[in-house]
């Protein structure tokens, strides 16, 4: 049992340091390692190689212990945007309540880069909780968007779907109360409905 358990900790090692992450069977052996490789991929974060900080943020999210909470989150301002997402996406898959503040943070701020916030979005969406409601609501209602165009129709259909996602009573609400904002644009509004 040692040597199978000793097997797959190099594996995890070896996948965290290679630049891919096609290694099905290395992925596998960080997450039956479970728990005692959460130390090592919260290490993994500082690596100079922004592959490996990848791929520690998304393990660290697939193991799902709450020790990954607060380096996850210092890794949402990771100068790499596949960092940052994947330590948003990560977050989300904690299912850990302390997860949702900074996500929140991080989709209110209209400074945060689009595809950042996009997989920010979609984390909320999957813890499900209404304290991430208002900042969704904030880029459906273009808000929180520094993007203009596509890009920001884009980035307000991602908060509508997130809203949708979430289905609690005050995101349905904000749902509501954009379709029926004449503000809006015809456009963004009836991609809201189909949500």
């Amino acid at each position: 049992m040692r040597h199978h358990r000793t097997s797959h900790l190099a594996d995890a090692q070896k996948y965290l340091l290679e630049a891919g992450h096609g290694n099905l069977y290395a992925q596998m052996g960080v997450c039956e390692v479970g728990r005692p490789m959460v130390p090592h991929l919260i290490k993994a974060l500082k690596h100079q190689k922004p592959s490996v900080r990848r791929n520690a943020a998304m393990l660290l999210g697939l193991i799902g212990d709450a020790e990954a909470v607060a380096p996850l989150t210092k890794a949402l301002s990771d100068g790499t945007y596949s960092v940052a997402c994947a330590a948003a996406v990560a977050l989300g898959y904690t299912m850990h309540p302390a997860a949702v503040a900074p996500l929140a943070a991080l989709v209110a701020d209209k400074k945060s880069n689009s595809t950042v916030k996009r997989r920010a979005m979609q984390a909320l969406a999957v813890l499900k909780d209404d304290r991430g409601v208002p900042a969704i609501r904030s880029v459906l209602f273009g808000e929180a968007v520094r993007d203009k165009g596509a890009a920001s129709r884009r980035l307000r259909e991602n908060a509508a779907a997130a809203l949708a996602e979430i289905g609690s009573s005050s995101a349905v609400a904000a749902l509501l109360a954009f379709i029926r904002d004449a503000a809006q644009t015809e456009r963004l509004r009836t991609a809201a409905v189909d949500y």
